[in-house]
């Protein structure tokens, strides 16, 4: 089967500083704010980038 050790997402949002108040705040997770946005590093070596785009509409779908 497939084997993996580390895994990384990223996706855009509207607000940035939404997103920080939501990860941060909310979910309680630790955030490292970027010039191009936030890594969040989240459990067992795993990533999730999150950055603005002046054009973001909500996905309507996701892959990994």
């Amino acid at each position: 089967m497939f084997k993996y050790n580390k895994t990384f997402s990223s996706y855009s949002v509207n607000d940035i500083s939404k997103a920080v108040e939501f990860y941060e705040k909310t979910l309680g997770l630790k955030l490292l704010k970027t010039p191009e946005g936030l890594q969040i590093d989240l459990e067992d070596n795993n990533d999730l980038f999150i950055y603005e785009k002046n054009d973001h509409t909500p996905t309507t779908f996701y892959l990994l």
